[in-house]
């Protein structure tokens, strides 16, 4: 007996009887390995990057994970795009770009690529199954328009694994999470002239490519629309900004209305990212109208969308797009951008710290009325205040520059008004110019008291202990010229702290026990307690530890006891309450009793917990170095001096090297 089938069959069943109705399960078919990545281009001048890379990868332990940062156009996604198609990636390549969608929706849309379409609800869930899934895979994944955090959650994890993520600036806390850190720098004239030669068929005269080449900043973007200029005009006439830039610039302007055109010039002037409120505050709108002139304009391709509720205008068009401007424009403009950052920065300082004096003792008072003026409140809760100043950090710098060079006061004004700020997040690398070019705008504006508060700001970043005391001599001598008696009193405090750093222990109780003498006649019970706690560790530190135990305990209590404690000096007065009650056991020779132990080690608990509630990460950071000096348990101390280590890195903070000695110590 033969069975014969005709035709075309996909499945087919044999069977001698068959009784009731047969089902048949059709096999899911594997999915397609993901390739997400986008083209290939031509590639120069990038070999520096990406042998960096390759020697990361060789050299790695568990997953490659790195940021690359540079400016719009620079080449961030070209150079990750190329060092991954050197190499193998057995289980695909996943590509997203969060300016155009959320971490959430990009993990769900890879893990369906990957063959995973019914997922959890629960985020937390698809983020660990997204863990799990990539732990034993050959994978890449490229993130465009990242931050650290985001980039954390969606790189994979597995040992063959690489992560890219791309942004303009602040990848530097993928650190932080075990990752690294580079910066794409601009193309040399050669290279340009190299990649424009490589996109042309007729490359056009010598004069003319280096005119054209002039023009792109080292930019491989600039660089490929300049050859796309260069093949579409045949007899080109290459003159920088005028030809090229300028009229294009202005065929997208004039197609645009009035008032759209006029917004972007005034948004040309703002040197660094944008966001809706600042817009609105720069085009004196409300927030939906400054959305709408921000959606036009990117549209148009004048601005570009780099984050989520960030946009930038190209460092290319900004030149031609402030020409536009009339002088009074320019004038106007500026003074907004001035006030936005100044009324926003007295209001975070007005939620960290509304006890410190202030030189720019106005600001406070006219973000307030401005909020009232609104009928809005724009920071409920010290975080929301914080992460303000923490997603405009990259920003301020290049704004205060700005300012310093045109001779305005905001200019030191936003360095008093983020005091607090700079020193609970610590960002030396920005505050170092920051302050600097603050303090050339006070010396040039001839505000004495001004100059003494950035002096002070400059002690407190200092990369050494003589630079220190420097800035501290300068910043009391200013605020005397300028008969200032807070700015006195803190002048011999900071100057207290410098002769401490360098050892010169005399002169910094000379100089704390003045500081305490004229807080004491200000009548201000919340300073006092400050300098009570300095005069202490000069007195430790000059070995009087039983008059210092007396004086930091009664600066404690006084912290504790003020009608609205403050959580960051009552940290510091916990930690000078640690250091001064060690010493002083020390110099009785004997150990804390396991009452004392147990009592100071709760102290150095809570000022971990309440430090990480308020977002002060070095003094937290300096709180899990005082648990691990206190804990018995070996494990625990290794735990807190880890936590301390993730801090300071993260922070760039120096005191990093230190802990890390602590830790190769115990493990030896």
């Amino acid at each position: 007996m033969t069975n014969t089938i005709t035709g075309s069959s996909h499945v087919a069943v044999q069977a001698r009887d068959v009784h009731g109705n047969v089902h048949v399960q059709y096999p899911n078919p594997a999915p397609p390995v993901p390739r997400q990545l986008p083209a290939r281009r031509l590639f120069v001048d990038r070999e520096r990057i990406t042998a960096y890379l390759d020697q990361a990868w060789a050299v790695r332990h568990g997953p490659l994970w790195v940021g690359v940062e540079g400016p719009s156009g620079i080449g961030k996604t070209a150079v990750a795009v190329e060092w991954a198609a050197r190499h193998a990636w057995p289980n695909g390549c996943l590509h997203a770009d969060l300016s155009r969608t959320g971490p959430e929706a990009v993990l769900r849309g890879w893990l369906h690529a990957l063959g995973h379409p019914h997922l959890p609800e629960d985020p937390a869930q698809v983020e660990a199954l997204w863990r799990t899934l990539t732990a034993d895979k050959h994978l890449f994944v490229l993130i465009d328009n990242a931050t650290p955090e985001d980039a954390a959650v969606l790189f994979p994890v597995g040992d063959e694994c690489a992560g890219l993520a791309t942004a303009q600036a602040q990848l530097w806390g993928l650190v932080a999470h075990g990752g690294r850190c580079i910066h794409m720098p601009p193309l040399d004239p050669q290279a340009t002239t190299a990649l424009i030669h490589g996109l042309l068929d007729d490359p056009p005269p010598t004069p003319v490519l280096e005119a054209a080449v002039a023009t792109t900043g080292g930019l491989p973007l600039a660089a490929t629309l300049t050859a796309a200029y260069l093949a579409e005009h045949t007899n080109p006439r290459f003159t920088p900004q005028e030809e090229h830039v300028t009229a294009h610039v202005d065929r997208l302007l004039d197609a645009l209305p009035d008032t759209t055109a006029r917004a972007a010039t005034y948004l040309a002037m703002h040197p660094g990212h944008l966001t809706n409120p600042c817009t609105a505050a720069l085009l004196d709108v409300v927030p939906e109208e400054a959305a709408r002139v921000l959606a036009a304009l990117t549209e148009a391709g004048v601005l570009q969308r780099t984050e989520d509720d960030r946009w930038s205008v190209h460092d290319q068009v900004r030149p031609a797009l402030i020409q536009r401007a009339t002088t009074d424009d320019r004038v106007q403009g500026v003074g907004r951008i001035a006030r936005y950052y100044r009324l926003r920065s007295a209001a975070v300082e007005d939620h960290l710290n509304p006890w410190r004096y202030r030189i720019d003792n106005e600001a406070a008072g006219l973000a307030r009325n401005a909020q009232r003026e609104q009928g809005t409140v724009w920071f409920t809760t010290e975080g929301e205040a914080l992460a303000w100043a923490d997603a405009e950090l990259p920003t301020l710098l290049p704004v205060v520059e700005m300012l310093a060079d045109l001779l305005r006061p905001e200019a030191w004004q936003l360095a008093d008004l983020l005091g607090t700020y700079f020193n609970r997040r610590r960002p030396l690398e920005v505050s170092r110019p920051l302050f600097a070019a603050s303090l050339r705008a006070a010396q040039e504006l001839e505000n004495p008291a001004a100059v003494g508060i950035v002096h002070r700001r400059l002690a407190l970043v200092a990369e050494t202990p003589e630079q220190k005391l420097e800035h501290a001599q300068a910043a009391l001598d200013a605020y005397e010229a300028a008969g200032h008696r807070a700015g006195i009193a803190t002048g011999h405090e900071g100057l207290g702290d410098a002769y401490l750093d360098l050892g010169d222990v005399d002169r910094a109780v000379w100089h704390l026990r003045e500081s305490v003498r004229l807080h004491g006649q200000r009548g201000h019970r919340r300073g006092l307690s400050m300098q009570l706690r300095k005069l202490a560790e000069g007195l430790s530190a000059q070995g009087t530890h039983g008059q210092a135990l007396e004086l930091v305990v009664r600066a404690h209590r006084t912290q504790a006891g003020l009608e609205v404690p403050d959580r960051y000096q009552m940290a510091r007065s916990a930690s000078a309450l640690i250091e001064v009650s060690l010493a002083h056991a020390a110099e009785e020779d004997r150990v804390l009793t396991v009452g004392e132990r147990s009592a100071l080690l709760m102290i150095a608990q809570t000022g971990v917990a309440q430090m990480s509630e308020d977002g002060a990460l070095h003094r937290q950071a300096q709180m899990h170095e005082k648990v691990a000096t206190l804990t018995t348990d070996p494990e625990h101390e290794r735990a807190e001096l880890h936590a301390a280590l993730a801090l300071h890195e993260q922070l760039g903070h120096p005191d990093a090297s230190r802990v890390r000695s602590q830790l190769d110590v115990l493990s030896s």
